[in-house]
């Protein structure tokens, strides 16, 4: 009974944050995040826009905000785990949170954030939710959108992304570094490593094997290596 209760809690908690927000959404098809810097989709180099689809998720385009299949693998893992181990996010599901809720993990935040997902797909073309979501990301060192991560990174503008960079941004997002010493070369070669193994498998029809290949092999290089430093 008393569990009954607190699911129920929960739940009108969750509804309660979608109904507040909800009337927001329209407003992001012309507004922009408050960020430091906004870059149009247009100026993001295509292998950023691909690593990142890839990376977080590769159904993104057949799904329409949540994929439901992905959330149950990730509550069961953190039943298994009996705290939040994995998100089952999208990037829709993460927009909404970069935007509207914050990063508090409760449940009741997990409800309104698929709420409000699958209310801007309703409300947003993809094109704009990437959008959105490659300007508000935390990708580390302080960067909250790719502009920002851009330069801090290497130095360079988004539309000069090459594979292997791209990759690598896409990939350090779920584990974005405080500080450049979380760098080491073997968390660089994760994050670059996953992203281009999914870009693999789910954009093989843009990149052959010998580029993804070339990929692997390009030395990352960062600003401040460089004998510069970062902003």
């Amino acid at each position: 009974m008393v569990l009954c209760l607190v699911a129920v809690a929960l739940l009108a908690s969750g509804y309660l944050e979608f109904h507040r927000l909800q009337n927001t959404i329209p407003t992001y098809r012309t507004r922009n995040p408050n960020r430091p810097r906004f870059t149009p989709l247009t100026q993001i180099a295509p292998t950023m826009q691909h690593a990142l689809v890839a990376s977080e998720d590769g159904y993104f385009y057949q799904h329409h905000g949540v994929d439901w299949q992905a959330l149950h693998r990730a509550l069961r893992v953190n039943l298994r785990n009996l705290r939040f181990k994995q998100g089952g996010s999208t990037i829709t599901m993460q927009t909404a949170r970069y935007l509207f809720l914050g990063r508090e993990k409760t449940l009741s935040r997990k409800i309104a954030e698929i709420l409000l997902a699958l209310e801007m797909e309703r409300t947003l073309s993809k094109e704009r939710i990437r959008e959105l979501y490659l300007n508000s990301a935390r990708f580390g060192l302080g960067a909250q959108d790719i502009g920002t991560a851009c330069a801090v990174y290497f130095g360079k503008k988004p539309s000069e992304l090459s594979l292997g960079e791209a990759a690598f941004l896409a990939g350090v997002l779920p584990e974005p570094p405080r500080g450049r010493e979380e760098l080491t070369p073997e968390k660089v070669e994760r994050c670059e490593h996953r992203a281009l193994g999914r870009l693999a498998h789910f954009f093989s029809r843009y990149y052959s094997p010998a580029q993804i290949e070339r990929a692997y092999r390009e030395r990352i290089t960062f600003v401040w290596q460089k004998g510069g430093s970062s902003p």
